[in-house]
């Protein structure tokens, strides 16, 4: 049985109120492959494809490295000056997580202009302030042994109606009349006698009254204008007949309505074909007797040919409140028709199809 089913849709244009997973979604799925976690943990890329949990470290321990990859937590190396001792020459004695002292000499020696020197506090506060007053920073160490000196800085760096021919005639002259022959155009024909042609006629008119023309012609062609003419209608233009394109490159039409089997009293078939060869083509409208009577599409129809669709269109009804009843067509006539409820998921939206 045809019920309708709630499709549910995924990426950057909808979103889902809720998803339950029973297991870890892995790391190479979008996840991170855990389902738990304790306070301060760190999660890291153990190898390409995977993800691994680095416990918080403990109180006064820095975040470093284990062989050029691994994340570690590791006694922080920072080291602090002990002592200042005197001599010969001065030093710095200063302490270190790895080793037990390091000895900073202090010498003094004469600089040539230009080259690089010791520098005391005030010096390098004047220069700083005389060369960077809009890069402040803060000296936070001084590195080296021996003679190695070094500074780390921080900071910032269709119609209906009659046939009217427009035109009049010409060449008709009292004097002509008078030599009992008519004049039409270039062409001149006795009172009384028959022309089947008229040259040089520029135009042909009527009092305002229903007027027919060739209405004695019986079961034969009328031809209007040659091969190249433009045959021009100002007026309205009916066909009580049959009606027969031959060739129409651009058809326009400003009627907004096409009415199809018109005069028809009970339900048939009806619609377009796209010729594709002499024997049919691709069909597009409305079947009455397939499926409780369906628009759709048939391949290969041929003309004059009742279809039979086999290729539904879809209906779409866009309503506050998720579908309860069949949908338009009704039973299993329905199947793949759309509904979207606007009011669901939260005002989000939701879209069923009826199956």
């Amino acid at each position: 049985m045809a019920t309708w089913k709630k499709v549910v849709l995924s990426g950057s244009a909808a979103s889902l109120s809720s998803l339950t997973l029973t297991t870890a979604l892995a790391a190479t799925q979008g996840g991170t492959g855990f389902d738990s976690y304790t306070a301060g943990d760190i999660l890291y890329a153990s190898s390409t494809t995977a993800l691994a949990k680095l416990g918080v470290g403990s109180a006064g321990q820095v975040l470093g490295i284990s062989g050029g990859l691994i994340p570690q937590w590791q006694a922080d190396q920072q080291g602090s000056i002990s002592n200042v001792t005197s001599g010969t020459t001065s030093q710095l004695t200063v302490s270190s997580p790895t080793t037990s002292t390091r000895q900073l000499s202090i010498v003094t020696a004469a600089v040539a202009n230009g080259e690089t020197g010791l520098a005391t506090g005030d010096q390098i506060f004047d220069f700083a302030a005389a060369n960077f007053s809009n890069n402040p920073g803060t000296v936070t160490s001084v590195t080296g042994t021996g003679t190695v000196r070094g500074l780390s800085l921080s900071g910032t760096v269709t119609s209906t109606g009659n046939i009217t021919l427009g035109g009049s005639l010409s060449g008709i002259l009292n004097s002509e009349l008078a030599n009992s022959t008519v004049t039409i155009g270039s062409t001149s024909t006795a009172l009384g006698a028959t022309s089947t042609a008229l040259n040089g006629l520029t135009g042909l008119n009527f009092t305002a009254a229903d007027a027919s023309i060739a209405t004695s012609l019986g079961a034969n062609t009328l031809t209007i204008g040659g091969a190249t003419s433009t045959v021009r209608i100002p007026g309205d233009f009916r066909v009580a007949g049959t009606a027969s394109f031959t060739d129409a490159e651009t058809l326009e039409i400003s009627d907004k309505v096409i009415l199809l089997s018109s005069g028809s009293l009970s339900a048939n078939a009806g619609g377009f074909i796209v010729q594709q060869s002499n024997s049919g083509g691709q069909f597009f409208g409305y079947d009455n007797a397939t499926s409780g009577g369906r628009f759709g599409f048939q391949n290969g129809l041929a003309d004059n040919t009742t279809p039979t669709i086999t290729q539904y269109v879809a209906t779409v009804q866009v309503d506050s409140s998720a579908p309860s009843g069949n949908p338009t067509y009704g039973g299993t006539s329905g199947a793949g028709n759309v509904a979207i409820d606007t009011s669901g998921d939260s005002g989000r939206g939701e879209m069923y199809i009826y199956i």
